[in-house]
């Protein structure tokens, strides 16, 4: 049975120690298994882990050399450049009502990899943070972690965490977060999905809202970060669920365009709300949730039609 993406159990010291080599290498050949259907305390993953030990360096190694762009460029032009190479047709709509200064809260839903990064080359700030799961592989690289506020299923972490993004923004920071905490359906693809998944976005949104009145919220829809010729491919099959089938083509599209440099031919989008002021939800303040999830789904409406499901 296909199981959903989770939050990380690591403790806190595991947070904030840079991870090494082979603690990345152990989890990037993991996610391979997982994505193929199989645990990661497998006595196939033991057994053929090993032969996918090139495969996972070759990709640490552009993880590196990008590592090394944030600390020269900063993580928003080294985000433009290496997405040229990747994604050449990413679409922005709205980008420009981005404010370059003041506190501001984005909200995005995750069907992909890159939907981060590509959120990240759209904003005009140097302060972006961004809640992610706290695995090895974002850890590891110590330029690129410092833009990052890390989560685990630790609720000692989720608490420290939340308390984090509530500081940077009541300073005046821009906050990225992927409210449902998982990997979510691509709306291209799978659109009826992609709407319910935002029934699973999480409160946190209002918390921060009401403790950051001078904060604004902007939401972001990224679709079609998961390639049709992916989702197409027939090894894919392999898995059961509609889930299943978009982590292991997701998985395949990553490892060609990052191992292989090998371009996607489809146009994944970001689509961006106006800012909205904080203030203007506290008018109904027990119904904030229900507000922040309208628009979305509004939003969604607006992504291109098509996809394989």
């Amino acid at each position: 049975m296909d199981q959903p993406d989770k939050l990380p159990e690591q403790s806190w010291k595991a947070v904030v120690e840079l991870a090494q080599p082979k603690e990345v290498e152990g989890y990037l050949i993991d996610e391979i298994f997982k994505a193929l259907g199989a645990r990661a305390d497998s006595l196939l993953r033991a057994w053929l882990g090993p032969f996918f030990t090139p495969l996972v360096a070759g990709f640490a190694r552009q993880a590196a050399d990008f590592d090394a762009n944030v600390a020269r460029l900063g993580f928003q032009k080294s985000a433009q450049d290496w997405l040229q190479k990747w994604i050449p047709g990413l679409q922005l709509v709205g980008e420009q009502h981005l404010p370059s200064q003041g506190s501001l809260l984005i909200a995005a839903n995750h069907p992909g990899t890159f939907d981060g990064l590509s959120i990240a080359a759209a904003v005009p700030r140097q302060d972006l943070k961004i809640i992610a799961a706290a695995n090895p592989f974002f850890r590891a690289l110590p330029n690129t972690r410092d833009y990052f506020v890390y989560a685990t299923r630790d609720a000692y972490v989720r608490m420290a965490t939340l308390r984090s993004a509530l500081r940077h923004l009541q300073s005046g920071g821009a906050l990225l977060i992927f409210p449902s905490g998982r990997l979510d359906p691509d709306p291209l693809h799978f659109k009826a999905a992609a709407r319910q998944a935002l029934e699973h976005w999480s409160a946190s949104l209002n918390f921060l809202l009401k403790k950051a009145p001078l904060a604004r919220l902007t939401l972001a829809i990224n679709s079609g970060f998961v390639a049709a010729e992916y989702l197409q491919n027939p090894f894919v099959r392999i898995r059961s669920s509609d889930e299943g089938r978009q982590k292991l083509a997701e998985t395949l599209q990553v490892i060609h365009q990052v191992v292989f440099n090998h371009r996607i031919s489809s146009r994944p989008s970001v689509i961006f709300s106006e800012p909205i002021p904080a203030a203007q939800f506290m008018s109904n303040p027990e119904d904030i949730q229900a507000q922040i999830l309208a628009i979305a789904s509004c939003l969604m409406d607006t992504t291109p039609l098509g996809g394989v499901g």
